[in-house]
């Protein structure tokens, strides 16, 4: 019921918005400033502390298992940092956010580019173990 409600506050929001211009009295109640749904800076400090702790292990445990991959060192190197980089940008990109809304975008640059690079060390490894006499030099 209350997903019911945000959807169709949010849906009459956007209706008014294409036919009108909107002042702050007309905005949902979580789009608010003042509004305690919105992310304080004491609230994004332990989700980015989990975030990075938790992601940081995962593409510790990815990149270690590439490590042992057949893959050019030069390439291997880049290929396992690149993850750590992406994620702290993602992270600092939250905290940006809040003080210059633009950096939305390097939430999503950092999103895809951790995803991106991690995904092909999972494939490059799984590869290397399931099929190994296509992949062999």
């Amino acid at each position: 019921m209350r997903t019911f409600f945000f959807q169709s506050q949010l849906t009459r929001l956007i209706f008014k918005a294409s036919f009108s211009k909107l002042d702050a009295s007309q905005w949902p109640f979580f789009a608010k400033p003042e509004s305690p749904l919105r992310q304080a800076p004491e609230n994004v400090l332990p989700l980015s502390l989990a975030v990075l702790c938790g992601i940081g292990f995962i593409f510790l445990f990815v990149g270690g298992i590439f490590g042992m991959a057949e893959f050019n060192q030069f390439w291997k190197l880049v290929l396992i940092s690149t993850p750590f980089a992406f994620l702290v940008l993602d992270v600092a990109s939250w905290w940006l956010t809040k003080f210059w809304p633009a950096c939305a975008w390097f939430t999503m640059i950092g999103g895809f580019g951790y995803s991106l690079a991690s995904t092909v060390m999972f494939a490059t490894s799984l590869a290397q173990m399931w099929l190994p006499r296509w992949t062999r030099k």
